[in-house]
């Protein structure tokens, strides 16, 4: 798998806020969800009024032999795993968006749950990992707060 995060939702891992939205002055760490449900009639989310300026990409590899409706199901499983880590997500500013190919010529046979289980597990690790390894550190964010 591999994803670009640049989310306009929060970033968590295992419960804990690792990377999101601050305040206008880059001093305080505020809930991107509260944000949102906050909006007033105009829907328009601070920094987002030019259009779609944040999004979460992500490819997902595999050597399943699924065919193209399978590997849909697996892109829906695996959105499972995006929100589990980014929250909100898919919202009308950010262009998150998930693809899916089976690839190889050594096909394997799988069972569609397991492989769609494990890549929202994979996906999540991968946001977070993403996150991580990021050129701004944990403490760096952190000091914004």
């Amino acid at each position: 798998m591999a994803v670009v995060v640049n989310a306009m939702g929060d970033v968590y891992e295992n419960g804990k806020k690792i990377s999101g939205l601050l305040t206008e002055d880059r001093k305080c760490s505020v809930s991107a969800e509260d944000a949102v449900m906050s909006l007033g009639p105009s829907g328009v989310f601070p920094g987002a009024a030019s259009g779609t300026t944040n999004t979460t990409l992500a490819a997902i590899f595999t050597n399943a032999d699924l065919d193209l409706p399978s590997l849909k199901k697996v892109i829906a499983m695996a959105a499972c795993g995006m929100s589990r880590a980014i929250r909100p997500v898919f919202t009308m500013w950010d262009g998150d968006t998930i693809y899916a190919v089976s690839a190889g010529s050594d096909k394997v046979p799988a069972e569609i749950n397991a492989v769609g289980t494990l890549a929202a597990r994979v996906m999540e690790a991968a946001i977070v990992d993403a996150v991580r390894s990021s050129s701004v550190s944990e403490s760096e964010y952190l000091s914004n707060i």
